[in-house]
C-alpha cells in the first residue's frame, strides 16, 4: 500500500493472524446461538483485519487464513461444549 509499518513487521508477524484466528472463533461460536452477536463479531473481525493490513502488520493472506482456520474452530468447540450446565443457563439471557 506504500506505507509503513507502525511497528517493526518482522518482529510482530505472525502466519496467521491470531486477532482474525481468534475473532472468526468468536464469530463463529456465537453463530450457534446468536445470529446478531454473531454477525457483529464477523463485521469487527472484518474491520480488525483491514486495519491491520492497512498499517502494515499483516499481508491479506494472513488474515484471509486466521479467519478461516478460526471460524470453524469456534463453531466446532461451540458444538463440544454446548452441553454444558452452566451455558444452558446463560443462553437464555444472550438471546
Amino acid at each position: 500500500l506504500g506505507t509503513d509499518p507502525i511497528t517493526p513487521v518482522a518482529a510482530m508477524a505472525s502466519f496467521p493472524s491470531g486477532h482474525a484466528f481468534v475473532l472468526g472463533a468468536l464469530a463463529g461460536a456465537a453463530w450457534a446461538f446468536s445470529r446478531k452477536l454473531s454477525i457483529f463479531l464477523g463485521i469487527i473481525a472484518i474491520l480488525t483485519a483491514i486495519g491491520r493490513v492497512s498499517v502494515g502488520l499483516h499481508f491479506p493472506i494472513d488474515i484471509i487464513v486466521g479467519l478461516l482456520l478460526g471460524t470453524p474452530l469456534g463453531i466446532f468447540i461451540w458444538r463440544k461444549i454446548h452441553h454444558l450446565d452452566f451455558l444452558e443457563k446463560a443462553i437464555p439471557k444472550l438471546r
